[in-house]
């Protein structure tokens, strides 16, 4: 499959662009160099307008600056992975060591569901969080066992909500008793 290297430069508003080996157009908006391209091959009977690769040159200035953003780009984006498994690292040590999310979420300086996220991720196999994550996973299982299950007894005593209903219901069922106690009005 052949590449055509597609020279590009901004004037008058709109955008030259030269096709290697093939000639100059110019079209209104660099989205449209593209498709511009393969019509104007297909134009000149190139078998391959459709399936051709277009390579957009930029010129050495532009492309320069473009090359230092991608990679100032993809180390930023790699500093950011290694931030978080950092984050997600720390966030399991400290609740490992008794500490509830909001906590580690104010230790950490993010948000409960930051902190949230961080703790639910799944780490990196070959981090040392994994054995952490791993304490933490079976000690929240065995809280989890400890609940009780439907219908048990729980040992602390609890408020009902059936007596705060009972004691709402009494001047009801003091009015009912009052209707049942007056005589029936006669005709």
């Amino acid at each position: 499959m052949r590449t055509y290297a597609v020279r590009v430069s901004r004037r008058d508003g709109g955008w030259d662009a030269g096709i290697e080996e093939v000639g100059s157009i110019r079209v209104p908006r660099l989205t449209g160099v593209e498709a511009a391209v393969r019509a104007h091959l297909a134009l000149l009977a190139f078998g391959d307008a459709a399936t051709a690769q277009i390579r957009l040159d930029l010129g050495p200035q532009l492309e320069r600056e473009v090359r230092a953003v991608r990679d100032a780009r993809q180390t930023a984006e790699a500093a950011s992975r290694i931030a978080a498994e950092r984050s997600r690292e720390l966030a399991a040590r400290l609740v490992g060591q008794g500490l509830l999310g909001a906590e580690v979420a104010l230790v950490l300086g993010v948000s409960p569901q930051r902190a949230s996220q961080l703790l639910a991720a799944p780490p990196d196999p070959g981090s040392s969080v994994a054995a952490s994550a791993e304490r933490t996973t079976s000690s929240k299982g065995a809280k989890k066992g400890a609940k009780r299950t439907k219908g048990a007894k729980s040992a602390v005593p609890t408020k009902s909500k059936s007596k705060k209903r009972a004691v709402k219901d009494k001047p009801a069922k003091a009015k009912k008793r009052a209707v049942k106690d007056k005589p029936a009005k006669s005709d």
